[in-house]
């Protein structure tokens, strides 16, 4: 869960993190992203996935993230993406991709880690 990489790496509370929504959001919502592979993969920079969330990752949080984050989503000035920079393929997500995925049609976001992890190991 991206609050969880946020929380980790910037030793924040979660208090300061995650603020409440003033209403509770189910649906889908577009994503802008900004990072190069997940463009190119998707052949847009716009990424549409499924959220259910009663809170929200605070907009401030953007300017207090280390050098080992890198925002690559956001949505209406909401943080919705991250790349760890120390990993050849990490992405912390506030989407819930695994709300869409079917057996034999993968949310992009997985295929992509899959393909992503073979290439990375050489299978």
């Amino acid at each position: 869960a991206l609050e969880a990489i946020i929380i980790s790496q910037t030793k924040l509370p979660a208090n300061e993190v995650l603020v409440a929504q003033s209403e509770y959001v189910s649906g889908e919502y577009n994503t802008n992203l900004t990072d190069p592979l997940l463009i190119e993969y998707l052949g847009t920079n716009v990424l549409a996935e499924r959220h259910h969330h009663e809170h929200e990752i605070n907009s401030n949080v953007i300017a207090k993230l280390p050098n080992t984050l890198t925002v690559i989503g956001t949505r209406d000035n909401k943080l919705d993406m991250v790349k760890f920079n120390q990993h050849p393929f990490f992405y912390g997500v506030y989407a819930n991709p695994e709300f869409t995925a079917k057996p034999l049609k993968p949310d992009p976001l997985y295929w992509l880690w899959l393909l992503e992890s073979k290439k990375h190991h050489g299978i």
